[in-house]
Formats: C-alpha cells, structure tokens, sequence
C-alpha cells in the first residue's frame, strides 16, 4: 500500500489481501461498523481505521458521520474525542452504566444469564454496540460487553480503551486473541466484579 510500503490490508467485505502473514504492518477497515443502523437511517454506525503492528494496534480512528464525531488513540498518547482527551469513570457496578451486544449472540455463546446477572447489578443497561466503546472511552458508560467478534472488529476499539485508561480482556479475564475473541470492555473498576460473574460454572 502507498500509504505504508509493505503492509497489508484486512477489511470486513474484502477480507485479507495478499501477503499479510508476511507483513509487520495491517491496516484494519471497517466501512460501515453499525450496518443495520446505517441500512435505517440511524445515526449511530462509524468508518472504522487501525494501524496493526505485529499483531498490536498502535493507531486507531473511528469516525460518526451523521453526529461528526471522531474518537481516535495512538499508542502512548492517550485517546481523543473531536481534539478533546477523554478518560472512562471510576464507578463500580452497582453505579455503572453498562452496554451489551444483543441478547441472541450471548444465549448462542452460553453466557446469556451471566449477562443479565451483570445487568441487574448495574445501576442501567442498554443493548447498544458501535457507539458504546465512543460512550465509554469519553467516560458517559462505564462497560461495553460483547460476545462472539470477528477480530478485525474488536482490535480497533481496544486501543482506544486502553488509552482512555480502560481496561480490555475475554469475559473471563483472558487476553483476547484471535481464535478466541468474546470481549469485555471497562472503566477498570467494575472490571473484576464482572469478569467473576461471567467465571461462575453454569
């Protein structure tokens, strides 16, 4: 690519191009991350772009049209909103708000009841996805939860999170990796006490 001579290119619709086991640097686009959103005129979908260096984002964009809103984070040099820092919450989770994917994708992962656990121990919820990592990062959420994700979708945002002063890991604590990428999104301070629930034999 032009851009950066040698990386190569992982996207939703197009999939992996040419040579990208050999290359150090990936591109990462997401068009229209928020399709159905987008298909009804709602607001809420983002173009998505992220810079991968040997398997860690280190450049990050995500870009609302409709409202103008653009959330992005370079590795070390924390996240921003619109020229803004921005930086999560310290709430735990009896005062936190917290965002999930929608209910079929945690009853097809065998974690729906966990997930209302976490839910009922919150102080609200709402089912909501793309924008739920902006809300987060800018401090207005305070956990975005979500099961069953490509990694292209989910390797973007944890940049942002991190550099937001976030906290990012599987719902059961783990590093997220590639074969396996359920993923829990947080302030930090409510990280543990969900991350316990989602652990509970069943």
């Amino acid at each position: 690519m032009s851009l950066l001579p040698g990386s190569a290119f992982l996207g939703e619709e197009s999939g992996r191009s040419e040579a990208y086991d050999q290359a150090q640097y990936h591109w990462i686009v997401d068009p229209i991350d928020g399709t159905r959103d987008f298909s009804r005129w709602m607001p809420e979908w983002a173009v998505i772009i992220a810079l991968q260096y040997k398997g860690e984002v280190v450049l990050w964009f995500s870009y609302l049209p409709v409202i103008d809103e653009m959330v992005y984070a370079m590795k070390g040099w924390w996240a921003w909103c619109n020229g803004e820092k921005i930086q999560v919450t310290p709430r735990k989770l009896s005062e936190s708000f917290i965002c999930h994917e929608r209910h079929k994708y945690f009853m097809r992962d065998g974690n729906y009841e966990a997930l209302l656990e976490v839910c009922e121990k919150a102080d609200y919820y709402k089912s909501d996805r793309t924008r739920s990592y902006h809300y987060l990062a800018q401090g207005k959420t305070d956990a975005a939860i979500s099961p069953l994700n490509y990694m292209y979708e989910i390797a973007p945002y944890m940049l942002i999170i991190q550099e937001a002063w976030g906290k990012v890991s599987q719902l059961t604590g783990e590093k997220i990796t590639e074969e396996y990428t359920n993923a829990l999104f947080t302030n930090g301070a409510c990280h543990d006490e969900i991350v316990e629930i989602f652990s509970k034999d069943r």
